[in-house]
């Protein structure tokens, strides 16, 4: 019986794949069948970064941390003066030289605080790495901050990236002066 389904799966496999809607699939395969098919084709929906999305007042963030961030933003502002996911233009679009227009190139931060955008991040990509210098380049008035829950023992809440990372050479370096004496 359950070959049988799974023979009549793989022939709606091939009848989506020329167009053929859902109603159809599930007009000729059986419930049982129809649920071979479905675990089949099971598909995640997390994100690339196995970020979950968090939910508070109302508002969606990308993940905890984003979230956590925000709430710590607020000890210290205003909801008014908090911008959530604050664009920037890093490039118009422009035609190239085949005359195809080219999109324009945005970077959409966490948050805007005045003339300070923060960014929470776990680590940094190659491709934030491009829009961040970009972005210093195109708007030199403002400050971007990326920042990141910090680790026990720096005795901090939150950190800048560039911070943590220093913290993290100079404890490396006092590790290996113990260990050389």
């Amino acid at each position: 019986m359950i070959l049988q389904e799974k023979e009549k799966v793989k022939k709606v496999k091939y009848k989506l794949k020329k167009g053929i809607t859902w109603d159809t699939v599930k007009s000729k395969v059986s419930y049982a069948g129809f649920q071979v098919f479905d675990s089949l084709f099971e598909v995640e929906t997390r994100n690339k970064y196995r970020n979950e999305k968090e939910e508070f007042e109302g508002i969606k963030f990308d993940s905890k941390m984003e979230m956590e961030f925000y709430i710590y933003l607020l000890k210290t502002h205003t909801k008014e003066e908090i911008e959530l996911q604050p664009s920037f233009v890093l490039q118009e679009k422009f035609k190239d030289n085949t005359g195809k227009v080219q999109r324009e190139s945005k970077y959409i931060a966490d948050f805007r605080v005045g003339n300070i955008v923060y960014d929470v991040k776990g680590m940094t990509t190659q491709m934030f790495r491009a829009k961040e210098k970009t972005f210093k380049l195109k708007y030199p008035d403002l400050q971007l901050k990326v920042v990141k829950k910090a680790p026990k023992w720096t005795d901090k809440e939150w950190i800048e990236l560039s911070e943590l990372k220093e913290m993290i050479r100079e404890r490396n370096k006092k590790k290996k002066l113990l260990q050389n004496n």
